[in-house]
């Protein structure tokens, strides 16, 4: 019976010293700083030895030792657009777009970021007129209703 008492008081004793203990967040980085705009914000620090970075289409995260909390979130949305089609690629009078969605918005950038024309994006046939623009490669980003984006790269040629 007394090996019993002494086993529960060990195991007791191992339990409430498991939970007292704390672990500090501590970074070794030569540099760093917190950046606060609306509800956003960015913590970073420069020459920190362990991290990773997560990606996914479009977005991507480098996290550390840094982040002030961890949050775990889900990656996975529904991130459907309906069927869409782009073609000719390359083209040298107009792109058609062909919708299956509602209605939406098409916004014609220049590699380098420059909103070159937008409109908007019908069920159906879509043409987009080139004719006015350089021979260069683009970026066309057709939104929905649902502010779901699709890219594709255009290539303007002659």
């Amino acid at each position: 019976m007394l090996k019993h008492i002494y086993i529960g008081l060990f195991l007791t004793f191992n339990v409430s010293c498991i939970f007292a203990q704390t672990i500090d967040r501590q970074v070794v980085g030569s540099s760093g700083t917190q950046l606060s705009s609306g509800s956003t914000t960015v913590e970073f620090t420069i020459g920190e030895a362990v991290t990773e970075t997560v990606s996914s289409v479009g977005h991507s995260a480098s996290q550390g030792f840094h982040q002030g909390t961890i949050n775990v979130t889900s990656i996975e949305e529904d991130i459907s657009f309906g069927e869409v089609s782009v073609f000719p690629n390359p083209a040298v009078e107009a792109v058609q777009v062909k919708y299956q969605g509602s209605t939406g918005q098409w916004q014609l950038y220049t590699i380098d970021g420059k909103l070159v024309s937008s409109g908007r994006l019908q069920k159906g046939l879509n043409s987009i007129d080139l004719n006015r623009l350089a021979q260069a490669t683009y970026i066309l980003n057709l939104f929905n209703q649902k502010d779901i984006r699709s890219t594709y790269r255009v290539q303007k040629i002659l």
